[in-house]
C-alpha cells in the first residue's frame, strides 16, 4: 500500500486520489490519528473500541498478505473446498506486517473495482453493484462543489468536523449511507463512532451512545430519530446541545419528528441517493423546508420529469453531461447509458421553486419508515387469488408497518368480506418477512366509488391509486394507532404476578414464534426490531386501557425491560402504582436496584453445601425417569436411592434411557436400587439398612402412586400408608428429611363448586376434603396432602414437607422420547382420526400442560430452593403447595389448525358433545373397536370433561412454584411445534 517512491505530492487532486494510498500516506505521517470508535457492548458503560488511521493500515496489510497466502498461485491448481476462519480484528490490528505495496496509479487504477454493494430490491431487482475508483473518488471530489442561490452544499465533505470532533453513524456498512458516511475520517477530519456489532440497534441504545459522547453530527434512519423523540426527548435534549447536523436516509421521517429537530439543530439533513448513482449533489435546506430537496443547479444533470397527473408528480431522471464528469458516478458504471430514470416520484414546493418532496417510488417496492424496504407483488398476488377480491394492493411508504386495500369483485359487507378473506392474508403472510406482515386491523376495503387506477393492461398502478386513498390510508392509520384491539387479551387490577407474566406472554407470543425464549431471555439478543417493539408496546397499552394505572406502556419500557420476567415485572408494579415508570418516564425505586443487583449477585456467586442423598420413588415411570435423570445429571446431588417395588427397576430404567441413545453411559456409581415394599414400617429393609438410610437421608421424593380412575380410595390405601410411613421416616431421622410428595391437580379438581367465590385454585391445602374429584385417585392424593399437612403442623419435632400438585403431563420436548400414546389425549387424536370427528374443546380444560422433561426439572428445582430457604427453617404452619400447571396457558382452540391439518381434510371439526355422542353409538364390546377408537377405554373420562362445560374456569395460582423454579419461570406455552412433535411420534 506504500507509495512507491515515497514522496508526498505537492498538489492534492481531489477526486483523483486512490483509497489505499491515501490511508497509508495518512498512517505515515499521523499513525495515532483517531478514525473511529465502535462500542464494546449495548451497555454503553463498558466503554468504546478505539480505531487509528495506523491500525486501519496494520489491518489493511495484514489482510492482503493473508489473503494473498490462502489464494491459489496457478489458475491451473486444483483446490480442495477449505473453510477458514478469517482472523479478528484484534490480530489484525495488533500485527505489523510491511506495507503491501499498493503502486498503481490514477490512471491505471480508475477503472478497478474496489468494493462491491448489493441494492435492496427499491430500485428494481436486487443485484450487486461493483464501486471502482472512479466511482468512489466522488465522496473525495464533492468538496470540490460551489455554493449556489446563497446556499451550501450538502455532502460528507461539509459537515463541519474538527479531527477530534464526533460523528454517529447509525447506518449499516452495506447500505450507501453507511458506506459512503464511513469514509469521512479517511477522506476529512471528524472519528466515526458506531454502536454495538452484537446488537440490534434501538432508541435506547443510541440514547446512551449520546449520553456517552458529544457530537456534531448524527445519521440515523427516521425510524429511529422518531422513537427518540417520543421516548427519550429529555435525554436528548440534554445530550444535543452541540449537535450541528442531523441527518437522516432511507424513508421519509414523520412530520413532527421532522418540525422538532429543524428547531433543535441547526442542519436537517435529508440524504437522497440510490445504489446505483450514489448520491446527487444537494444543498442545505432552510429550516423551515427540512423535508426537501434542492438539487444542485449546475453540478447534477437532473431533470425533473412530469408524470401523466397532469404534472404534480415528477420522476428525477439524471441525462449524462458530455465529456464524462465526477459528480455523475453512476455512468461510471454503465457507460452505455445516456440516461438514468430514478423511478423515484418528487412533489414540487407549492410557492418554492426548486425545491422537491420525495414521495415515493414509480416501481412496486415500499420504503418503511425504519428504512426496511418491502416488495408486496408477492403478497399481493396471493391475495388476489381468493375468489371475491379483484384488487389487492399493500401500502405503508413512511409508514412503521404495511396496511392493505382489498377492492372486492362486489361490494357488501365488508367486515364478512374480511373474515372471508383473512385466513389467505395469514397464508400470504407467512410467506412475507417479518416488517412486510399485514394487521388485521390495518385492512380496508376500497369504496366502490374508488375503482383502482389500472394501467391498460389491468395492472393496479401503485402511485396513484395510493394517492387517491391518502385521506382514507390516514384514518386507517390513526384508527389503527388509538383502537384498543378486541382480541387482545385483558389484565385486571386483581390480577397476581403470574396473571402479569401470561398476559405478557400472550402479547409476546402474537409476533415472536419462537420455541426456544424463555422468561430471562433478552429481546434483543433474538434480533427483535424496532417495529416489533412498537407492535407489542402498543397492544400492552391498548390491553391495560381500561386499568386506571398512573403509568403508561411505551417502547422505553420494553427497551429498559428485555424479557418476560422484567417485563411483567413492571408491568405488575405499573398496574399497582409501585413500578419505576411514571407516564412512561423512569423514575429511581432503591428497593428494584438493590433486588437487581441482589439478584446478579447470588446468580454469579456459588453456594457453599454438601450434595444431597435422596430417596426417589417411582423411578421407572415416565416422570420418574425423567426425574432420575435429571438428579443423576446434577454434581450437588450425591447417593440416590430408588426404592421400586419389582427386581428388575433398574434394566427398566436402563433399557429406558438405550431406547433414547444406545451408545448412553448406564453405570451410575451414585445410584442405588432398592427392592422394598413401601406400605411396610421399614420399607421391608433390613434394620441396618434402614438405620443407615436415616443417617443420611437429606430429601424423599415420593412419586410412586397407583394409576388408576376406576378404583375406589379404599384401593389406595398401601399408597396412603407409604405417605404415612415416609412421614414418620422425617420424624425419626436425625437428619429430618425434607419430604416431597408428588400430588396432582384432582385432588382439588372440585374447587369451583366447594369455594365459588374464590378466583383461583391456592397454593394451599384446601379445609373442605370435598374438593377432590370424586373418585379413588384424586381422593387418595388430597387425603395424603392432609396427613402430610397435620403432621408438619402437630409434629413435636420440626419437619418440613412439599406437596407438588402436578397438572397434565405432556410428552418431552427438549430430550428425546415420546408421549405414551395409550395416554388420553394420543388416544383422543388416534379416536378422532378414525371417526373423522375432532372436538372442538375439552370441556372448560385450557391446554396448561407441562412436558414430562421440563415438569421433572421443576421438581429438581424446587428440591434445590426449599433446601436453600426452608432447611432447618420449618415454622409447623403445614405443609408448602406447589400447583405445577403452565402459567401460561392456551387456548385448545389454538391447536386446532395444525391438529386438523395433520389429521386430514376429511376431519370435521365438532362440538365436544357431538364426539362424545359419536362414541357412545359406537359397539365398545370387541378388540377391534377398542383398538380402532381407544377413546372409548376411557370414555367415563372424556365424559368427566364433558360435565365440566358448564363450570367456572378457575386459574391455578402458581406464584410459589415460580418462585421456587428457574424452569418454572422459563415455561412457555404448548406451541404447535411441540403438538407435531408429539403426533409425529404416534404416526399421525
Amino acid at each position: 500500500m506504500a507509495n512507491v517512491n515515497g514522496n508526498v505530492e505537492p498538489v492534492v487532486q481531489y477526486g483523483q486520489r486512490l483509497v489505499p494510498q491515501i490511508i497509508d500516506r495518512s498512517a505515515s505521517q499521523n499513525p495515532s490519528k483517531l478514525v473511529g470508535m465502535m462500542a464494546k457492548s449495548a451497555d454503553i458503560s463498558k466503554g468504546f473500541t478505539k480505531v487509528t488511521i495506523g491500525d486501519v493500515a496494520n489491518a489493511i496489510n495484514f489482510m492482503a498478505y493473508w489473503a494473498q497466502t490462502i489464494s491459489a498461485k496457478d489458475l491451473r491448481e486444483h483446490i480442495d473446498i477449505r473453510v477458514l476462519v478469517i482472523p479478528s480484528w484484534d490480530e489484525m490490528v495488533c500485527s505489523h506486517p510491511k506495507p503491501y505495496l499498493y503502486a498503481r496509479t490514477w490512471e491505471e487504477a480508475r477503472g478497478d473495482e474496489i468494493i462491491v454493494l448489493h441494492t435492496s430490491g427499491s430500485t428494481g431487482n436486487p443485484k450487486p453493484i461493483p464501486y471502482t475508483h472512479a466511482f468512489l473518488s466522488f465522496f473525495d471530489a464533492v468538496r470540490l462543489l460551489p455554493d449556489a442561490d446563497g446556499r451550501r452544499p450538502h455532502n460528507i465533505a461539509a459537515l463541519e468536523l474538527g479531527h477530534t470532533d464526533y460523528f454517529y453513524l447509525g447506518f449499516p456498512f452495506f447500505h450507501l449511507v453507511g458506506l459512503s458516511y464511513s469514509l469521512r475520517s479517511l477522506l476529512y477530519d471528524g472519528v466515526v463512532v458506531l454502536g454495538p456489532s452484537q446488537a440490534v440497534q434501538n432508541s435506547k441504545i443510541v440514547t446512551d451512545m449520546m449520553a456517552a459522547i458529544n457530537y456534531k453530527a448524527v445519521a440515523l434512519p427516521p425510524s429511529l430519530l422518531e422513537d427518540i423523540i417520543k421516548e427519550y426527548r429529555d435525554e436528548f435534549e440534554r445530550n444535543s446541545t452541540q449537535l450541528l447536523h442531523m441527518l437522516y436516509g432511507g424513508g421519509p421521517l414523520a412530520e413532527s419528528a421532522g418540525n422538532y429537530l429543524s428547531r433543535r439543530v441547526r442542519d436537517m439533513c435529508p440524504i437522497y441517493g440510490q445504489t446505483e448513482i450514489a448520491m446527487p449533489p444537494v444543498l442545505t435546506a432552510n429550516r423551515e423546508d427540512w423535508q426537501y430537496f434542492q438539487f444542485h443547479p449546475t453540478y447534477s444533470g437532473i431533470e425533473m420529469e412530469p408524470t401523466y397527473d397532469e404534472g404534480d408528480h415528477h420522476e428525477l431522471v439524471l441525462n449524462r453531461i458530455s465529456p464524462k464528469v465526477w459528480w455523475q458516478p453512476v455512468f461510471e458504471n454503465f457507460p452505455h447509458l445516456q440516461q438514468w430514470r430514478t423511478k423515484d416520484l418528487f412533489k414540487k414546493h407549492p410557492t418554492k421553486p426548486g425545491l422537491w418532496k420525495f414521495k415515493g417510488r414509480k416501481d412496486d417496492v415500499i420504503v418503511l419508515s425504519n428504512a426496511e424496504k418491502f416488495n408486496p407483488v408477492s403478497t399481493e398476488v396471493a391475495i388476489q387469488d381468493h375468489p371475491s377480491v379483484k384488487g389487492a394492493l399493500v401500502v405503508g411508504t413512511g409508514r412503521f408497518q404495511c396496511a392493505l386495500i382489498i377492492e372486492p369483485q362486489v361490494h357488501g359487507d365488508n367486515e364478512n368480506l374480511i373474515s372471508r378473506i383473512w385466513p389467505t392474508i395469514e397464508l400470504a403472510n407467512a410467506q412475507s418477512p417479518g416488517h412486510g406482515e399485514i394487521n388485521r386491523n390495518l385492512v380496508m376495503i376500497a369504496k366502490p366509488e374508488k375503482p383502482f387506477y389500472r394501467a391498460g393492461k389491468g395492472t393496479v398502478m401503485r402511485y396513484f391509486t395510493t394517492d387517491n386513498y391518502a385521506e382514507e390510508i390516514n384514518q386507517l392509520y390513526a384508527t389503527f394507532t388509538t383502537q384498543t384491539a378486541t382480541d387482545l387479551p385483558k389484565l385486571r387490577e386483581s390480577d397476581d404476578s403470574a396473571a402479569v407474566r401470561q398476559f405478557v406472554w400472550d402479547i409476546f407470543s402474537r409476533y415472536v414464534k419462537d420455541d426456544s425464549i424463555s422468561n430471562d431471555t433478552d429481546f434483543f439478543e433474538l434480533g427483535l426490531d424496532s417495529l416489533k417493539v412498537a407492535q407489542i408496546s402498543r397492544d400492552l397499552q391498548s390491553a391495560l386501557g381500561s386499568i386506571k394505572s398512573r403509568g403508561k406502556i411505551t417502547t422505553r419500557i420494553l427497551y429498559e425491560n428485555p424479557s418476560i420476567d422484567k417485563l411483567s415485572s413492571s408491568i405488575y408494579e405499573l398496574v399497582n402504582d409501585q413500578g419505576k415508570y411514571l407516564n412512561g418516564q423512569a423514575r429511581t425505586t432503591d428497593a428494584r436496584r438493590v433486588a437487581e443487583m441482589k439478584a446478579l449477585v447470588d446468580k454469579y456467586t456459588p453456594r457453599q453445601k454438601s450434595p444431597l442423598n435422596i430417596i426417589l420413588t417411582g423411578s421407572t415411570g415416565s416422570l420418574g425417569s425423567q426425574i432420575l435423570v435429571k438428579l443423576l445429571a446434577d454434581p450437588m446431588i450425591g447417593t440416590i436411592y430408588c426404592f421400586d417395588r419389582s427386581a428388575g427397576a433398574e434394566e427398566k430404567f436402563v433399557q429406558r434411557l438405550k431406547t433414547k441413545d444406545k451408545c448412553i453411559e448406564t453405570s451410575f456409581p451414585r445410584l442405588q436400587w432398592l427392592k422394598v415394599d413401601t406400605s411396610e414400617a421399614k420399607f421391608s429393609l433390613s434394620n441396618e439398612k434402614f438405620e443407615a438410610l436415616s443417617q443420611s437421608i437429606d430429601a424423599i421424593i415420593l412419586n410412586a402412586w397407583k394409576v388408576d380412575f376406576n378404583h375406589s380410595l379404599l384401593s389406595f390405601s398401601r399408597q396412603i400408608q407409604s405417605v404415612h410411613n415416609f412421614a414418620n421416616f422425617s420424624l425419626i431421622s436425625p437428619r429430618s428429611p425434607h419430604l416431597f410428595f408428588i400430588s396432582s391437580i384432582s385432588a382439588v379438581e372440585r374447587w369451583s363448586s366447594i369455594y365459588p367465590s374464590l378466583a383461583e385454585i391456592s397454593e394451599t391445602v384446601p379445609d373442605n376434603l370435598a374438593v377432590a374429584s370424586p373418585m379413588g385417585y384424586g381422593e387418595s392424593k388430597l387425603v395424603s396432602e392432609h396427613i402430610l399437612h397435620q403432621i408438619a403442623k402437630t409434629a413435636t419435632k420440626n419437619v418440613t414437607f412439599s406437596i407438588l400438585r402436578l397438572g397434565q403431563i405432556a410428552g418431552p420436548v427438549q430430550e428425546q422420547g415420546t408421549w405414551n400414546e395409550n395416554e388420553w389425549f394420543p388416544s383422543l387424536l388416534k379416536t378422532s382420526k378414525m371417526l373423522k370427528k375432532l372436538p372442538e374443546t375439552l370441556g372448560t380444560f385450557d391446554v396448561d400442560w407441562i412436558p414430562v422433561d421440563i415438569a421433572a426439572g421443576i421438581v429438581k428445582d424446587i428440591v434445590h430452593y426449599s433446601f436453600d430457604s426452608f432447611r432447618g427453617k420449618a415454622t409447623r404452619e403445614g405443609a408448602r403447595v406447589y400447583n405445577l400447571v403452565n402459567p401460561s396457558r392456551v387456548r385448545f382452540g389454538s391447536l386446532l389448525p395444525v391438529i386438523k391439518s395433520r389429521l386430514g381434510a376429511n376431519v370435521e371439526v365438532v362440538s365436544f358433545d357431538a364426539w362424545i355422542m359419536a362414541l357412545e353409538e359406537m359397539d365398545r364390546e370387541t378388540k377391534e373397536v377398542l383398538a380402532k377408537y381407544p377413546a372409548l377405554k376411557i370414555l367415563e373420562f372424556f365424559r368427566g370433561l364433558q360435565k365440566k362445560e358448564d363450570e367456572k374456569t378457575v386459574r391455578f395460582a402458581t406464584n410459589e412454584s415460580v418462585r421456587a423454579s428457574q424452569k418454572m419461570r422459563d415455561l412457555g406455552p404448548i406451541t404447535v411445534t411441540m403438538i407435531e412433535k408429539w403426533m409425529e411420534d404416534w404416526g399421525l
